[in-house]
């Protein structure tokens, strides 16, 4: 009886910690569909580093389907976390920037409509508790 006991409640707290839900990500303004969407997401593990390369919890390439702007970032274990996301139009893998830095393709995080500087972690959390919807607006 113990053992079983014991067993059911090993299940139960992983069941409760262990959830995993999925993020959906909306391009409400994406421009067409030329190349790939490029998502980075960062988790709050490693606030600082959010936006710089080799840091991210989780990179995905998706094929860009154009007209509907929709992807899915399935099993996401709960927590915080922020998107970067960049519309990678002729296809080369990189973000391409102009002499001073600034991307010549569109680009958005979440929960910014407009970006002055890169943003900080805390301005584009997330929190994930239950499967979530979120709309990036690109900047071209």
């Amino acid at each position: 009886m113990k053992t079983r006991l014991t067993i059911l409640l090993s299940v139960l707290v992983c069941s409760v910690y262990g959830q995993k839900h999925n993020l959906t990500i909306t391009l409400p303004n994406i421009k067409n569909s030329d190349g790939g969407i490029h998502v980075s997401v960062y988790d709050s593990k490693n606030k600082s580093s959010f936006t710089k390369i080799g840091y991210e919890f989780k990179v995905i390439d998706f094929k860009n389907d154009g007209v509907k702007g929709r992807y899915v970032i399935k099993n996401l274990p709960e927590g915080e976390y922020a998107i970067a996301i960049y519309h990678d139009e002729n296809g080369d893998k990189k973000c391409n920037t102009n002499l001073i830095g600034i991307p010549k393709e569109g680009y958005g995080f979440t929960r910014l409509e407009k970006v002055w500087s890169i943003p900080k972690f805390d301005e584009c959390k997330v929190l994930l508790n239950k499967n979530l919807s979120v709309p990036i607006n690109l900047i071209y």
